[in-house]
């Protein structure tokens, strides 16, 4: 090769399986955890209701990346054990709590339409004429009603406690997944922050003695 030619970088694999070895972890628990909303909404039918399983599935994906990018890159390396354990009571109960609530959700405010696998979330405070309906023909229950109304639970209840209950259910469904992320990505990932402790006796640059001479 002559001295005027200019040698062309080599690009190799090298650079990429080093990237991949330094953020393994990160990577695969991003796409497991990234995995477990599609399976609950789409494959399994147990998601909110409201704005549908893929839209539901694509928020869950979003926060469930945002939670772990943030852990990952707040955590420290070194934590004690008694910081360990009471973050992961605060993670414990606020998982257990927003499952529990989004079950009952689930349970007392939501119709199935016309199944379980396709459901609506119901309102709050019912249309005055389907109370009276209602008085007139107490033999009728919801799932009638929903059905004669083309499952349209905005011709049944009050439309904006019906967008109330919507909210509710997606924003603890939102919460499961997030208590679950921290969950993972506090057991799996490693600190991306070294904090070091300075040492009792240093002195920093403010407080350094003074030893230029005196005029």
């Amino acid at each position: 090769m002559s001295n005027g030619e200019k040698r062309a970088p080599e690009h190799s694999g090298t650079d990429f399986a080093g990237w991949f070895s330094n953020y393994k972890n990160l990577v695969l628990t991003l796409l497991s955890v990234s995995s477990l909303p599609p399976l609950t909404s789409l494959l399994l039918k147990i998601g909110p209701p409201w704005p549908g399983d893929a839209a539901a599935a694509t928020v869950c994906i979003i926060v469930n990346m945002v939670c772990l990018l943030y852990i990952y890159n707040s955590r420290a390396h070194h934590e004690s054990n008694v910081r360990r354990l009471r973050r992961f009571k605060v993670i414990a109960v606020g998982f257990l709590s927003s499952l529990l609530i989004y079950m009952l959700l689930k349970v007392f405010l939501c119709y199935n339409a016309p199944d379980w696998r396709h459901q609506v979330a119901g309102g709050l405070i019912l249309q005055e004429d389907i109370r009276g309906l209602l008085r007139v023909n107490p033999q009728l229950n919801m799932t009638d009603l929903l059905q004669a109304s083309d499952f349209n639970p905005e011709h049944l209840w009050v439309s904006w406690t019906v967008r109330l209950v919507q909210w509710l259910i997606l924003v603890n469904w939102v919460f499961v997944y997030v208590f679950l992320s921290a969950a993972v990505g506090y057991s799996v990932l490693p600190g991306a922050v070294k904090r070091t402790k300075k040492p009792a006796g240093s002195m920093g640059p403010q407080n350094s003695p003074d030893f230029s001479p005196s005029n």
